[in-house]
Protein backbone atom coordinates (compact mmCIF):
# COMPACT_ATOMS: atom_id res chain seq x y z
CA UNK A 1 0.00 0.00 0.00
CA UNK A 2 1.22 3.55 -0.68
CA UNK A 3 -0.39 6.35 1.20
CA UNK A 4 0.34 9.97 0.79
CA UNK A 5 -1.44 13.51 0.45
CA UNK A 6 0.37 14.38 -3.34
CA UNK A 7 -0.19 13.54 -6.59
CA UNK A 8 3.11 12.63 -7.18
CA UNK A 9 3.57 9.00 -4.81
CA UNK A 10 -0.16 8.39 -5.35
CA UNK A 11 1.05 8.07 -8.88
CA UNK A 12 3.17 5.57 -8.35
CA UNK A 13 0.80 2.89 -7.07
CA UNK A 14 0.15 1.23 -10.43
CA UNK A 15 3.61 0.26 -10.64
CA UNK A 16 4.60 -0.12 -7.45
CA UNK A 17 1.95 -1.34 -4.81
CA UNK A 18 -0.92 -3.61 -4.47
CA UNK A 19 -3.08 -0.57 -3.85
CA UNK A 20 -3.61 3.04 -1.81
CA UNK A 21 -4.09 3.96 2.00
CA UNK A 22 -5.23 7.57 2.49
CA UNK A 23 -3.47 8.88 5.99
CA UNK A 24 -6.66 10.24 8.01
CA UNK A 25 -8.26 12.70 5.66
CA UNK A 26 -11.53 13.36 6.87
CA UNK A 27 -12.78 14.17 3.91
CA UNK A 28 -14.30 11.49 1.39
CA UNK A 29 -14.64 14.04 -1.41
CA UNK A 30 -11.13 14.68 -1.03
CA UNK A 31 -10.25 10.96 -0.52
CA UNK A 32 -12.32 10.39 -3.64
CA UNK A 33 -9.17 12.30 -5.61
CA UNK A 34 -7.06 10.33 -4.36
CA UNK A 35 -8.61 7.22 -4.90
CA UNK A 36 -9.19 8.12 -8.66
CA UNK A 37 -5.20 9.40 -8.91
CA UNK A 38 -4.73 5.75 -7.65
CA UNK A 39 -7.08 4.20 -10.06
CA UNK A 40 -5.58 6.30 -12.94
CA UNK A 41 -1.95 5.23 -12.31
CA UNK A 42 -3.34 1.23 -11.70
CA UNK A 43 -4.80 1.54 -15.97
CA UNK A 44 -1.75 3.66 -17.12
CA UNK A 45 0.55 1.03 -16.11
CA UNK A 46 -1.92 -1.78 -17.63
CA UNK A 47 -2.59 -3.85 -14.26
CA UNK A 48 -5.69 -6.05 -14.24
CA UNK A 49 -8.32 -5.47 -11.82
CA UNK A 50 -8.17 -2.66 -9.46
CA UNK A 51 -5.35 -1.17 -6.39
CA UNK A 52 -7.26 -1.86 -2.92
CA UNK A 53 -8.66 1.54 -1.67
CA UNK A 54 -8.40 2.02 1.77
CA UNK A 55 -9.68 5.17 3.93
CA UNK A 56 -8.61 6.07 7.48
CA UNK A 57 -10.15 8.20 10.26
CA UNK A 58 -9.05 9.22 13.26
CA UNK A 59 -11.74 9.45 15.93
CA UNK A 60 -12.76 9.82 19.34
CA UNK A 61 -15.70 9.06 21.28
CA UNK A 62 -17.70 9.36 24.68
CA UNK A 63 -17.23 11.87 27.63
CA UNK A 64 -13.31 11.77 27.01
CA UNK A 65 -13.59 12.75 23.39
CA UNK A 66 -12.17 15.94 23.56
CA UNK A 67 -9.03 14.53 25.02
CA UNK A 68 -8.24 13.25 20.99
CA UNK A 69 -8.36 16.88 19.74
CA UNK A 70 -4.88 17.01 22.39
CA UNK A 71 -3.66 13.94 20.81
CA UNK A 72 -4.28 15.20 16.93
CA UNK A 73 -2.97 18.86 17.88
CA UNK A 74 0.65 16.89 19.55
CA UNK A 75 1.49 14.12 16.91
CA UNK A 76 0.60 16.97 14.11
CA UNK A 77 2.14 19.55 15.83
CA UNK A 78 5.28 19.96 12.77
CA UNK A 79 1.79 21.31 10.59
CA UNK A 80 1.32 24.47 12.79
CA UNK A 81 -2.49 26.09 12.94
CA UNK A 82 -3.29 23.22 10.39
CA UNK A 83 -2.92 20.80 13.48
CA UNK A 84 -5.87 22.87 15.26
CA UNK A 85 -8.10 22.12 11.87
CA UNK A 86 -6.95 18.46 11.90
CA UNK A 87 -7.95 18.13 15.41
CA UNK A 88 -11.35 20.23 15.30
CA UNK A 89 -12.22 17.46 12.15
CA UNK A 90 -11.68 14.59 14.41
CA UNK A 91 -15.23 13.27 14.50
CA UNK A 92 -16.66 13.10 18.20
CA UNK A 93 -19.86 11.48 18.06
CA UNK A 94 -21.09 8.22 16.63
CA UNK A 95 -23.39 9.27 13.80
CA UNK A 96 -20.32 11.65 12.75
CA UNK A 97 -17.90 8.27 12.17
CA UNK A 98 -21.31 6.55 11.29
CA UNK A 99 -21.30 9.29 8.53
CA UNK A 100 -17.69 9.27 7.62
CA UNK A 101 -17.53 5.30 7.11
CA UNK A 102 -20.48 5.41 4.77
CA UNK A 103 -19.14 8.67 3.07
CA UNK A 104 -15.89 6.44 2.16
CA UNK A 105 -17.55 4.04 0.99
CA UNK A 106 -19.59 5.84 -1.10
CA UNK A 107 -16.42 6.67 -2.90
CA UNK A 108 -15.00 3.35 -2.95
CA UNK A 109 -13.20 2.58 -0.36
CA UNK A 110 -12.71 -1.26 0.20
CA UNK A 111 -12.04 -0.97 3.64
CA UNK A 112 -11.79 2.27 6.75
CA UNK A 113 -9.56 2.11 9.23
CA UNK A 114 -10.28 3.76 12.43
CA UNK A 115 -7.78 5.20 14.33
CA UNK A 116 -8.91 6.10 17.71
CA UNK A 117 -7.30 9.31 19.16
CA UNK A 118 -7.71 8.64 23.09
CA UNK A 119 -5.10 5.87 24.90
CA UNK A 120 -8.49 3.92 26.43
CA UNK A 121 -9.45 0.45 25.51
CA UNK A 122 -13.22 1.98 25.55
CA UNK A 123 -12.46 3.39 22.55
CA UNK A 124 -12.55 0.14 20.55
CA UNK A 125 -15.61 -0.67 22.02
CA UNK A 126 -17.34 2.79 21.49
CA UNK A 127 -16.75 2.20 17.94
CA UNK A 128 -18.28 -1.79 18.24
CA UNK A 129 -21.00 -0.05 18.80
CA UNK A 130 -20.99 2.73 15.88
CA UNK A 131 -20.95 -1.00 13.71
CA UNK A 132 -23.72 -2.77 15.23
Amino acid sequence: MIGDYSATPIRRVGRWADGFISGGVPDPEQVRQMFDLAQESWRAEGREGKPRLVATLYYALGPNAARGGDYIRDYYSYFGPAADDMARATPSSPAAVEELVRGFGDVGADEVVCWPTVADLEQVDRLAEVAA
